[in-house]
């Protein structure tokens, strides 16, 4: 619970306004289907007994769809769980570091396996190489809050630097928008605690928040322990290309760094490329991914991650409670599973009425991104979403997102019925 705190997300509806029209969160457009809300009632005769702490049932359905070994994968309440417990567990430097000292380091998983034959092998603090200095994660700008909030989440007070070496610590901006030669991707935003540092890598509107292969030699030079991604990200909505996320899986194995991968939007696109063929020669490569969004799940409480990396999933799991997904959530999530045609009916709604969206907004002179998932960001006058909220309509506003500011908003794709009410409502705030 979120206590005297104030929450940074989406789908906060529940104050004293009264909101009909929720676009501030991401959720299916659909709903829950009417089989996941079956099986959550059919579990209630089960609530008097404790859930099944190894979630054995819902692994065996998720190994089988994700197509991966069951000891891949873990499960957490909820994505924001899920990333939580990673953050606690790379407390150090990635723990197949130890197996950099062969010849050919990382490119077999040989090489993960090598690190393993020690008598207690990674799963002890100790088993973790010394890391003198602090340990330093980076992310994009913009993306999504939680990784930061999460990595910082055991530490002191922050203390923020803006700027690069080339840059002059004056600026007041969320990412450094100096009047230097450097270009505004060299421009780092650096919040360092006692034994935490977050770097971050600015996407430029003028690219279209795209991530580009500007991201390999900013990998090479900054090295951090861990980088966090998202694809599609979020709130932008654009994916990385095929290579340039293969180069930099790749790059990153090389340099002992791990990646956090959050595909938790990329069942709601089309064709676009999924990176878990990857894991089995990738053990410093963690995906997560989450029920809340494809299924209509948000109340619910399910997400779970997929890594190569045992040694990692059983420090995960060390980091959470046991009983941490309930029998109704578990339940959910086999039966969601089940839901193919559910799911395909889905993204043919949101590939039909994004489309939609993102012309009216343009109408209107809004710059939009080219999401290729089920939300749109977009920049508009600095009032926009208040004067919603007066009409009973929620929609994200992006400030807090490093990178952004006052103006920039995030919209959900949903029914056409629904996406006209919006699009109505936001000509009458403009007086059009």
């Amino acid at each position: 619970m979120l206590y005297n705190i104030a929450n940074p997300h989406g789908g906060d509806i529940y104050g004293e306004e009264k909101i009909e029209l929720d676009y501030s969160a991401n959720t299916n457009p659909y709903g829950t289907p009417e089989g996941v809300r079956r099986a959550i009632t059919e579990s209630l005769g089960s609530l008097d007994r404790y859930p099944d702490a190894k979630c054995r049932r819902l692994l065996r359905s998720l190994a089988g769809h994700e197509g991966v070994p069951r000891d891949y994968l873990i499960c957490g309440n909820g994505a924001a769980e899920v990333i939580y417990a990673y953050c606690e567990a790379v407390g150090a430097r990635a723990p197949w570091a130890a197996a950099q000292s062969s010849p050919n380091p990382l490119s077999e998983a040989a090489a993960f396996q090598a690190a393993q034959s020690s008598p207690n092998p990674l799963s002890e603090a100790a088993a973790f190489p010394a890391t003198p200095e602090a340990l330093r994660a980076a992310e994009l700008a913009p993306t999504f809050a939680e990784y930061s909030l999460a990595f910082m989440h055991s530490c002191a007070d922050v203390k923020k630097k803006v700027g690069s070496e080339s840059c002059s610590d004056e600026g007041k901006s969320a990412v450094c928008d100096c009047g230097s030669k450097t270009e505004q991707n060299d421009c780092l935003e650096r919040d360092t605690r006692e034994k935490r540092e977050i770097i971050r890598y600015r996407l430029k509107k003028e690219n279209g928040f795209a991530p580009d292969a500007g991201l390999l030699s900013f990998i090479e030079k900054e090295q951090p322990h861990v980088f966090f991604l998202c694809h599609p990200n979020n709130p932008t909505g654009i994916p990385f290309e095929e290579g340039l996320l293969r180069e930099i899986i790749a790059l990153c194995g090389k340099l002992s760094i791990r990646i956090f991968l959050d595909e938790c939007f990329l069942d709601l696109t089309s064709g676009i490329w999924d990176a878990k063929e990857m894991l089995a020669e990738n053990p410093h490569l963690f995906i997560l991914k989450a029920f809340t969004k494809s299924y209509g799940m948000a109340g619910v409480r399910l997400g779970f991650g997929m890594t190569a990396d045992t040694a990692l999933l059983e420090k995960m799991s060390r980091a959470v409670q046991p009983w941490n997904v309930s029998t109704p959530a578990q339940a959910a999530g086999i039966a969601a599973l089940k839901e193919k045609e559910f799911l395909q009916k889905t993204v043919a709604l949101i590939e039909k009425e994004r489309p939609y969206l993102k012309s009216e907004l343009e109408k209107m002179g809004y710059y939009t991104t080219d999401s290729v998932t089920n939300y749109i960001l977009f920049e508009a006058e600095k009032d926009l979403a208040k004067e919603l909220r007066k009409q009973g309509i929620a929609i994200r506003e992006c400030e807090n997102y490093q990178g952004l500011d006052a103006g920039w908003y995030r919209i959900a794709v949903r029914t056409h019925e629904e996406n006209e009410k919006l699009i109505s409502a936001i000509r009458k705030v403009r007086g059009k």
